[in-house]
This record gives C-alpha cells, structure tokens and sequence, in this order.
C-alpha cells in the first residue's frame, strides 16, 4: 500500500534483535578481518545455516514475518525484537516522541516506509542463489561488492530487471521469514515498504546463515561446527567494509556502546527523497560484534539474562546485536530544490545527515544500551 505522510509529519521506526553466538577460538578460525575473501555461489549449500526454505506462508499481507530466524535451525538462539516507533510534528534527535498512531496520512499502512538501499545486502544474498549467478559467481561479485560496500545503485538495478522483483522478493520470504512487497506502481527496489521490526529479523537470518551451528558430536567430544553459508559470510564482511561516509557515524555509536572494534561492526544505511515526496529518508542498519568465527548457539537457561560475552564449556559466548532506525522527515520545499540538484552531483549525503544523523545515532545507542534476556 502506498504511503502519504502528510507535511509536516515525521516517523521514526526501530528494532533491536540480539543473537548469542558461540565464539569458536581453534586455530584457523575466520577472521573478521580476513574473512571470507573469495565467496562463490556455486558453492553454498542452498540451504544455508539449515534454514527451511519453505516456511509454509499462506497469510498474504505484506512484511508478513513467517517464522522469526530462531525458528528456522533448531541450534538458533534468537531474542524476540524490541520496537520503538515514534512519530511527531517537530522530532529531532532530543526532540518529543508520541505514539506513531497519532500521525494521520491518507491512506497505506502506518509503519511502512520505502525500504531506499538498505535492503540491497539481502537481495545479493538471495540473488546469489540464481542459476545465472551460480553459473557465473565472478559476475556476481563484481555486481554485489560496489552494491554492498559503496551503495551503487546500478548493480541492484540490473538484478532487478534480470531476475524480477517478484522472484526476489519471494526468495527474500522463503530465506528470511520476511514477506515484502513494492508499493503499487512502484518499480524500483527502493520502494520496497518494510517496517524496522521486519528488517532486523531479515538480517538476523543472514547472521544466523552466516553463522553456521553448533553439531552434537559423541559423548565427551566438543562440539562441533556445522559451516555457515560463505555467500552470507562474505556480504557481512562487506557491510563491515561500508566507508565512513555512508555510515552517519552510527557504526562508531555501535562500536562504542557494545565495547567492540569498529572493524566488526557491519553497517548498512540507504537514503533517498524522490521527487513524489515531502520527506527525506535516510534509515542504517548495524550487525554488531560479528565474527567470521561465530556460531549460533543452542539455548541453555532460557530465562538467564546475559551480558555480551560469556565463558562457555566450549569456548567464548557472545551477543550480537542487529539495530536499525527507519525515518521520513520533512523536507522544505527549497530544501527540496537544493536536494534535487545535490543527488545529481552525488552530493546529497551532507543533507541526510543534517536531517537525519543525529537521531539515527540517538536511536541506535538507546536501541544497544537496552539489555534482552535470552529464549
């Protein structure tokens, strides 16, 4: 459904999900550094991380969640997403938050904003999967890497067009427990409607792919990793690769509210105002504390709080937390004149950030600081 914010109006959505991961310390372990450096599609499981592909949706609606990544691998541990939605006429990044109800629009659904590029790490995992591609992983990389790390937006274009926007949304469904849809009469991926809640849980069944699980060896042996899906891995590993420029600043936020390396931190934010809007969108995702070493753990207390790391009988324990902040502000209508002519230098980020970046910082270290108990 199509969404008409009216002028004047400004919505903030965010999602928090955290994932506790198993930290695996044996020699040739992966990196985050390092890494998954040479990723073919080919030569993934097409399964990963044990997921069913075929979660069995029957509800049509749009951004329908299917079943939540902890459910898709008996060995996930998932924590249930905790959302904020905030809407007002003045929001700044310490202005008044009221109840998202309270904004009027004309018609579409209230929690829904177009999803502009954040979603592009997901469509080249899924993509990845394509007969095509599986054919020719060097063509996928070469599209996906400047997709990923630098936000181009020609790469996500032709895939697009190629594969189809219906079969990659459903691949998204049937990989992340996500159903999406485009607005009506919307023909780009970046006006896929999403809500921040869908979004964490879609990136969380990434990590959880990437991640791999623990496998039950015999009596007395440790145990042992099932591998995780290289084509996730290697995507994650781009998203920590994300310049500084597109970041907002919220990666080093992340980094410092859950004490880890800012090399670790896999970002990925997706801004847009078009030219049938009266708002700018600028929206960040962030994956903090992955490592290519990593593995979901099973759960053992559910109802024991846990702190980001935590010794183990079979290694290190850590939390990873995924955030993100969807927001449509007001833009002026001169504002929207000088946006126009900097988009088309490619100048158009230092206007997002005076709009945007000091809430989608705000937001993320509010998000991280809040502690989740385990399942």
């Amino acid at each position: 459904m199509r969404q008409r914010l009216r002028a004047g109006d400004a919505v903030v959505d965010a999602a928090v999900r955290r994932i506790a991961l198993a930290i695996d310390a044996e020699p040739g372990a992966i990196n985050p550094e390092s890494g998954v450096t040479d990723a073919e599609p080919g030569a993934m499981d097409p399964e990963p991380g044990a997921m069913d592909p075929e979660p069995g949706v029957t509800d049509a609606q749009p951004g329908a969640v299917d079943a939540g990544p902890g459910s898709m691998t008996p060995e996930a541990r998932v924590l249930d997403p905790e959302r904020e939605v905030r809407s007002d006429s003045n929001l700044s990044g310490r202005g008044k938050a009221v109840p998202l109800d309270s904004t009027q629009r004309t018609s579409g659904d209230p929690q829904r904003l177009r999803c502009a590029s954040l979603l592009k790490p997901l469509l080249f995992w899924v993509v990845a999967r394509e007969p095509g591609f599986q054919a020719n992983p060097r063509r996928w990389r070469e599209l996906a890497e400047p997709a990923v790390m630098r936000s181009a937006n020609e790469p996500t274009v032709e895939i697009w067009r190629e594969v189809g926007a219906g079969t990659l949304l459903e691949s998204l469904r049937k990989y992340t427990g996500v159903r999406w849809t485009v607005e009506p009469g919307g023909r780009s991926f970046g006006r896929v409607l999403v809500r921040a809640d869908e979004v964490v849980a879609a990136y969380a069944a990434l990590v959880v792919a990437a991640a791999g699980s623990p496998v039950a060896g015999q009596a007395g042996a440790s145990v042992a990793r099932q591998a995780g899906d290289p084509v996730a891995r290697q995507v994650l590993l781009w998203m920590q690769r994300v310049g500084d420029d597109q970041s907002f600043g919220v990666r080093s936020v992340a980094a410092q509210v859950t004490a880890t390396p800012v090399s670790s931190v896999a970002i990925k934010c997706g801004w847009f105002s078009d030219a049938d809007e009266l708002h700018i969108r600028t929206h960040a995702v962030t994956i903090s504390g992955w490592s290519g070493s990593a593995t979901v753990t099973p759960p053992r207390d559910p109802g024991r709080p846990f702190a980001r790391t935590d010794a183990t009988a079979e290694g290190t324990e850590r939390t990873l937390a995924i955030t993100c902040v969807l927001t449509a502000l007001p833009i002026s209508d001169p504002d929207r004149t000088a946006y126009a002519a900097a988009d088309e230098r490619g100048e158009e980020l230092p206007i997002h950030e005076r709009h945007a970046g000091a809430i989608l910082r705000d937001r993320t270290r509010t998000l991280l600081s809040q502690k989740g108990p385990a399942e």
